[in-house]
């Protein structure tokens, strides 16, 4: 079989989603098919790009952020953790400029989409089936394989003896993500796509599935995320599409209700409220996860502010220096869990600014494409699901230790730009 540009791509971008799912220890298969794609293209001439193809600067920016994170490599107390740093960042940024000067158009985003869309219902059947207890998927903390792929079993399995609990921890889904936290992010990413399918029946399904699985990881911040992107959805984007909402509401009540009669998911939900008026309001006291994450965001801003607003340096937040409180005894490090003050932490205030300034103008700009798009419904589509999953992230992304590593994040974005980009090349709107 000819290998061709085309497959080069599919492949590098089926494995950036797979991610971890495949892999050994640190080792990936995207490390592996990201060397062959760079050594073959370069081989084969296939790197030679359109660039008049590709009208939109926003993905400029990124370069603008691995230069300077480079930069904040001579500040930083541990040049290795910065190394890896802009290891994650080099990855990133590498998967979001193979789609914005691939998928130019819109045959090509389509056909983007739809290898993205098989892969990720694979994902959400698979974290189905763990949910239900039915199927373990072999590289989790949860499954007694992991170990012969380098990792190690989650030691809650090993050392925990109550029944109810390690039932739980064999009923949390992981899909290919491995921490629960991050799984749920990558869902309530995909959420919007969802929502704005044209298939009433695909919108329904997959959102209680998406809504399944979250409530499986019992991730409380993602939970009230999920909330949030359903309540943007009716407010910015079906005003006046007073059918769908019922129809919505119709389907989704008696699912509700379900859950209620347990009172499992109506208990997680004020539990979640309640986690987050404590975590906003007032200190938290004892060994949790709320006054640890307290600590680690008070840690960081304090170190932030020894180093006068300049940042740590990149991936330096989390260095044992500044976290002695809530220090990881086996890793000698800690994540700040909250990725937006990661960044202000690690670059500083002024690039924390441009880059915030740099990410809602994309929500913005794409949700522009779709008030004006409504004559391509492929280009309303998918402005309007890029829009509200960036504006998701906002919310989601503090759950998780941290996204940066996630490269399904870094694949929203090349896909957003491009999006942007396919409306330029469109000319149905003009955006700044």
């Amino acid at each position: 079989m000819k290998i061709t540009k085309s497959i080069l791509f599919n492949i590098f971008i089926a494995s950036a989603v797979i991610g971890l799912g495949i892999s050994y220890s640190k080792i990936y298969l995207f490390h592996i098919i990201l060397v062959l794609f760079i050594i073959f293209s370069l081989i084969n001439n296939k790197f030679k790009i359109d660039i008049s193809e590709v009208k939109t600067k926003r993905h400029y920016f990124l370069i603008i952020m691995f230069l300077w994170y480079i930069l904040s490599t001579l500040w930083s107390l541990h040049k290795l953790y910065s190394i890896m740093y802009l290891g994650y960042l080099f990855f990133g940024i590498f998967i979001v400029y193979s789609i914005v000067y691939k998928a130019t158009n819109e045959q090509e985003l389509s056909k983007l989409f739809k290898i993205l869309a098989i892969l990720f219902s694979i994902e959400i059947f698979i974290c189905l089936l763990e949910g239900l207890g039915i199927f373990r998927y072999p590289i989790s903390p949860f499954s007694k394989l992991v170990v012969y792929f380098g990792r190690e079993i989650d030691g809650n399995l090993l050392i925990n003896t109550d029944s109810s609990v390690l039932n739980e921890l064999m009923h949390m889904p992981t899909g290919f993500r491995w921490n629960t936290n991050n799984l749920a992010i990558i869902m309530n990413l995909l959420l919007p796509f969802v929502l704005f399918h044209k298939n009433n029946k695909v919108k329904i399904i997959f959102s209680v599935l998406i809504l399944f699985i979250i409530y499986s990881t019992s991730s409380r911040g993602n939970l009230i995320a999920f909330l949030i992107i359903i309540t943007l959805y009716f407010g910015f984007f079906l005003r006046k599409n007073f059918l769908t909402l019922a129809f919505l509401l119709l389907t989704l009540i008696p699912v509700f209700l379900t859950f209620s009669k347990n009172s499992f998911l109506v208990s997680k939900l004020e539990n979640s409220f309640e986690a987050i008026k404590i975590f906003t309001t007032q200190k938290a006291y004892g060994e949790n996860s709320l006054s640890y994450r307290q600590k680690y965001i008070e840690n960081g801003i304090n170190a932030l502010l020894d180093t006068y607003g300049l940042g740590v340096g990149a991936g330096n937040s989390g260095n044992e220096e500044y976290h002695q409180n809530v220090l990881d005894k086996k890793t000698g490090r800690v994540s700040l869990h909250n990725f937006w003050v990661e960044i202000l932490v690690d670059g500083g205030v002024i690039f924390a600014i441009f880059f915030y300034i740099w990410y809602i103008s994309l929500i913005i700009s794409l949700y522009k494409v779709y008030l004006k798009s409504r004559q391509n419904k492929t280009l309303e589509y998918f402005s309007a699901s890029c829009s509200l999953s960036l504006a998701g992230l906002i919310f989601s992304a503090i759950a998780g230790s941290s996204v940066i590593y996630e490269f399904p994040m870094w694949i929203l974005f090349g896909f957003s730009i491009a999006v942007i980009n396919l409306n330029y090349n469109n000319k149905s709107i003009n955006i700044q």
